[in-house]
């Protein structure tokens, strides 16, 4: 995953970095993960 990508993730999550590192264990498709993140 792009590092800009993610840190787009972490603004709208508040950098919610466990809540963010628990679901990239579980799912390695950006678009399953971006899915997920409705902040």
């Amino acid at each position: 995953m792009k590092s800009a990508q993610l840190d787009l993730i972490k603004q709208k999550c508040n950098g919610d970095l466990e809540r963010i590192e628990a679901f990239k264990d579980k799912h390695d498709s950006p678009l399953e993960f971006n899915g997920f993140i409705l902040c």
